[in-house]
């Protein structure tokens, strides 16, 4: 008994022999690999995704299993496939010769060789090019380039931070005074607004050479305000200029003439006389006029009948506490003809023209104060664009 025990394992292995699952587990194993490695080498050229390799091991590890069960039940010879039986007789003829097997396999190897050879000469060729593909880059216009970036307002007051807003849109329209310089537009620059990047990125983006960008800070209790600017070079990153300004809030107007100032020194500007004089921040200008007209902006934006409703509020409250507003006498003009839009479906023309008529008070004010302010005469536009007998007036306003 206990030899006939020691003999099953033997027994067993002769029958799996007998059985050829020896043989063909061996055959699966070995063609695996480089089945598998001439995927993955022509994966590239056949546009294969890298997860398909991966379903491709997953079916081969797991089809092992059954492919050695089936060997166990089925014999595949020249007779056909037939059931195996446990009868310690021969099974038939091999479909395939050892000798045929050897050759198969050893043609699988040659080829992963040959492949691997090939896809390294290829790599290989690849530094050889002489010269680099050029990339084109965006060509810069002639002379300086500027992107404001919003200021950053270190308060959870929503007042404060749409009066930092104010700050940035008030150092924008101040630089765009110059001829010689590029200015970003707003609905450009504040589209980075809370977004943390690099600034050679967002130079490269903007294609501008220099990038101000800064912070507020506001004390209610004292009425203090801290202001820090910083002019940063794009292409090197590093800073060409910075200050910290430390004043009460109603000077916030003297501080955007001295950055405003800092700016034209060290971008090494000149500025004609009536550029100096446009630059120079309003005389009569109001704080609280600037968190009003940033909060009119805001509604303005929104474009529903309740927002305008706001806007026109906000901006009324702007005009009042700063009558030498220019934009935001501009922004309110625009308000009144945009508020056209918004009326019922069967509102006059006569009804519109009560808007339209409030537009264009607003509009003459801020032309009186400023003729060539570009907010100013796209408001005076679009005011034209409603009255169809003065398209003609409405392109050259907009122009």
């Amino acid at each position: 008994m206990e030899s006939e025990i020691q003999s099953l394992p033997r027994q067993f292995y002769e029958e799996l022999k007998r059985r050829r699952v020896i043989r063909v587990a061996t055959v699966y194993t070995i063609a695996l690999w480089p089945i598998i490695q001439i995927v993955d080498i022509l994966a590239p050229a056949i546009g294969l995704p890298n997860i398909a390799l991966r379903y491709m091991l997953i079916v081969f590890v797991s089809g092992l299993p059954v492919v050695l069960i089936l060997s166990w039940l089925y014999d595949l010879n020249k007779g056909g496939i037939v059931r195996t039986t446990s009868s310690a007789t021969s099974t038939g003829q091999a479909l395939i010769g050892r000798s045929a097997e050897i050759v198969i396999l050893s043609v699988l190897v040659v080829s992963v060789v040959a492949l691997i050879f090939l896809d390294g000469s290829t790599f290989e060729e690849e530094p050889t090019v002489t010269a680099p593909v050029a990339v084109s880059a965006p060509v810069r216009p002639p002379g300086r380039a500027i992107a404001v970036l919003p200021f950053v307002s270190f308060s959870i007051k929503r007042e404060d931070e749409l009066f930092t807003d104010g700050l940035t849109e008030e150092l924008l329209n101040m630089l765009s005074q110059i001829k010689d310089l590029r200015v970003t537009a707003r609905t450009t620059s504040f589209a980075y607004k809370g977004v943390n990047r690099n600034i050679k990125d967002i130079g490269a983006e903007l294609n501008v050479d220099t990038i101000l960008e800064g912070s507020v800070r506001r004390n209610d209790v004292d009425n203090a305000i801290r202001v820090t600017a910083q002019l940063i070079d794009t292409e090197s990153g590093t800073h060409i200029w910075s200050n910290t300004f430390d004043r009460e809030f109603r000077d916030i107007f003297k501080i955007q003439d001295e950055i405003a100032a800092a700016v034209v020194k060290q971008m090494n500007l000149t500025l004609a006389a009536d550029e100096s004089e446009r630059m120079r921040a309003r005389d009569s200008a109001d704080p609280e006029a600037m968190v009003a007209y940033a909060m009119g902006r805001a509604a303005l934006a929104k474009r529903t009948h309740e927002s305008l409703a706001d806007a026109e509020r906000h901006l009324i409250d702007a005009t009042t506490a700063d009558p030498q507003y220019t934009a935001a006498f501009a922004e309110l003009a625009s308000t009144y003809a945009l508020q056209t839009n918004y009326l019922p479906h069967d509102t006059t023309m006569l009804e519109k023209e009560v808007y339209l008529a409030r537009a264009q008070v607003a509009v003459d004010k801020a032309l009186e104060i400023d003729a060539q302010d570009g907010a100013s005469w796209a408001a005076q536009g679009l005011i034209y664009m409603h009255r169809p007998e003065q398209q003609d007036e409405a392109r050259a306003a907009l122009k």
